[in-house]
């Protein structure tokens, strides 16, 4: 159930890179890569995850902790400029939720505890006690091949509506991406792959924790079968472009199943909103005082920051 587990969550990683990352499929890629260039706005992120778990050969201690992946849900509200980004996480496991904040103010990167309360410069934390941001990048390629696989017949430009947000009402046309089961596929494949390739790094992140190291290369390994074994359904994904062509709102959902689905079923939905593009935002980003920053034992009992989440 952890390799399943840990497989599934990265599938969903990766499409959110992929979903942000003349012809309507010019049209579509030239707003990507424009939405991506702006160097300032605002944007809202909502993932919500709804894991339907087979229990019926597990022990009351497996059915209890996986009570806690049932639903998942992660939000953000970010402003950003050249040098700046303030963002606001939520995150909610099985009912419990966690409030935290980003900020990036020119070189100093930090975060407020949502436990302790207190701030953490990022370039302090332990490595093995959050994901590595190099390991993140490794994924890239994923975002490069979804671009890369789309096809104009994957694309369809509809109708135009009006959305409304923070800036007021917005005009925009919404084009409609589906995409074929070999590519979907192929999406998987090269998962699975990097999965594999980053062994050492993935492992170091403690995601599996500190139980589970010692069967590390056993459960790379069935982390990335699991993957290439997903399987997609009611697969719908949308993207409103305004007439500036930059993507507005974009809206991600399906299910996913690792082979037959026996193990159970996962559903997925990722909406993002951004708006204000090139405007510059309102921004209130603190700054700390010496006794306001947290140490190495506060940022070990926040659990906002522990990844040691499948090793219980």
């Amino acid at each position: 159930m952890k390799r399943r587990m840990f497989g599934m969550m990265v599938v969903i990683i990766m499409l959110m890179s992929g979903c942000q990352s003349g012809t309507d499929l010019d049209a579509y890629r030239a707003a990507v890569e424009k939405t991506d260039a702006a160097t300032s706005g605002n944007s809202e992120f909502k993932l919500t995850i709804n894991n339907e778990f087979n229990l019926k050969e597990s022990t009351p201690e497996s059915q209890k902790a996986m009570a806690l992946f049932e639903r998942i849900v992660f939000s953000t509200a970010t402003r950003f400029d050249e040098t700046r980004i303030q963002s606001d996480l939520y995150l909610n496991f099985g009912g419990i939720g966690f409030d935290a904040s980003y900020y990036r103010d020119g070189e100093l990167e930090f975060m407020k505890l949502p436990l302790v309360g207190k701030y953490m410069k990022l370039d302090e934390i332990d490595p093995g006690m959050a994901i590595d941001s190099d390991l993140l990048e490794s994924f890239d390629p994923v975002g490069k091949e979804w671009l890369r696989m789309m096809r104009e017949e994957n694309i369809f430009k509809g109708k135009r509506h009006v959305l409304s947000t923070a800036d007021g009402d917005v005009k925009v046309t919404r084009f409609s991406i589906e995409l074929t089961d070999e590519q979907i596929q192929q999406g998987l494949a090269l998962i699975a792959d990097l999965i594999e390739e980053n062994e050492e790094e993935i492992l170091a992140s403690g995601f599996f924790g500190e139980t589970n190291q010692k069967n590390g290369h056993q459960l790379i390994q069935e982390a990335a079968e699991s993957v290439r074994s997903v399987r997609f359904e009611d697969f719908v994904y949308t993207t409103d472009i305004d007439i500036d062509g930059y993507v507005i709102q974009s809206e991600f959902s399906g299910i996913l199943k690792v082979g037959d689905g026996e193990d159970g079923i996962t559903r997925v939905t990722v909406q993002s909103l951004n708006w204000g593009f090139n405007q510059e935002p309102e921004f209130s980003i603190p700054t700390p005082q010496a006794d306001e920053w947290a140490d190495q034992e506060d940022l070990r009992t926040d659990s906002f920051f522990s990844m040691d989440i499948l090793g219980k």
